[in-house]
């Protein structure tokens, strides 16, 4: 995202850019709306998270001089795009200026040289009302009158040169709404990983690559709803970690982003149980107890049952070489380190 969207192609095509030292940007995320209003900036890609980051974090002082009316795409990227997430940002900055039609979305890796999709500039990206039991189940479904439902943000159609399929456990072809794997061919797409042969054959099948994600299509449109190595599985239900971080995340107490949600198989059940580890700062007692309740709630909220919440002080998840907390790595500390807590 930072390199090719963000350097490669102003400098293909000769237009101005402008880059914030991300440190200085998470310690004053108002950095970035400053700069665009200055600089008349027009296009600009972020992860969801940052969306959050400053519809919550920046104080209306910091506004006063802000105006956002020339940005003509914020591009949603790296991350499930969250609906609740367009929402707060759109709210927080639509009296400055920032228009809805400006919210967008792509869905990139750098297997593909970065995009596959990218959602119509313009105009808002769509957003569906899923069925969660339905979706839980493998398909995508309109929900019935009282049936609880989640949000699902497209990140638009195919770009140009670029093929998608949606696809079951055997590669087979999956009808429109269902829940697959999303496989990938394009004119950008890399011939595999250097000096790894073994793994390039896990992924590359007749040209077409395996991105490891699940999603599903909807009038031409593609919702990526989560990893599937990270799926977990609950009484033949599929519960994405990423909908349960991004509750838990949201509960006072929790550190903003430093959450993760994995399964852990119970024999005696036959089936996965769902483990939350959640960074906070609250260190007494009473505290934490009200926080373990208060992020069993949330996961109830979603219809999801944690069985086991392990709070850690901050800084204690690990990150991957992408800057993301990584649920193995983190799921196999907290079962060395924190399984007697």
């Amino acid at each position: 995202m930072g390199l090719i969207a963000s350097f490669h192609l102003p400098l293909a095509f000769g237009i101005p850019c402008f880059q914030l030292d991300p440190f200085e940007w998470i310690a004053a995320p108002v950095l970035m709306l400053e700069a665009a209003s200055r600089e008349k900036a027009t296009i600009a890609w972020m992860p969801n998270f940052a969306y959050n980051l400053m519809a919550d974090h920046i104080h209306e002082e910091d506004l006063a001089d802000i105006r956002l009316d020339s940005l003509r795409l914020l591009v949603n990227c790296s991350e499930p795009v969250r609906y609740a997430s367009h929402e707060r940002f759109a709210r927080r900055f639509g009296p400055y200026g920032f228009r809805r039609e400006a919210l967008a979305a792509c869905y990139a890796m750098a297997e593909t040289t970065f995009a596959v999709t990218q959602s119509i500039p313009g105009k808002e990206s769509a957003v569906l009302e899923a069925s969660r039991e339905d979706l839980a189940r493998g398909r995508f479904a309109v929900p019935a009158p009282g049936q609880k439902w989640i949000a699902c943000v497209s990140s638009g159609r195919p770009i140009s040169g670029c093929e998608v399929l949606i696809v079951d456990d055997g590669c087979e072809p999956l009808p429109e709404g269902y829940v697959g794997e999303v496989m990938i061919r394009s004119v950008s797409m890399f011939d595999g990983y250097r000096n790894n042969p073994e793994e390039t054959s896990k992924v590359i099948k007749d040209g077409w690559y395996r991105s490891g994600d699940y999603g599903f299509c909807r009038e031409g449109e593609y919702h990526i709803l989560g990893r599937k190595k990270d799926i977990i599985i609950v009484a033949g239900k599929n519960i994405y970690p990423e909908d349960i971080e991004y509750a838990v995340a949201e509960v006072p107490g929790v550190i903003a982003g430093r959450v993760v949600a994995f399964g852990l198989e119970d024999e005696a059940a036959g089936t996965e149980q769902v483990c939350v580890i959640a960074e906070t700062p609250v260190e007494d007692s009473v505290g934490r107890k009200a926080l373990r309740s208060a992020v069993v709630m949330a996961g109830m909220a979603g219809d999801v049952t944690i069985s086991r919440v392990y709070l850690v002080p901050p800084r204690w998840l690990f990150k991957s070489s992408s800057g993301k907390p990584s649920r193995s790595a983190n799921k196999q500390r907290a079962l060395r380190e924190l399984s007697s807590t």
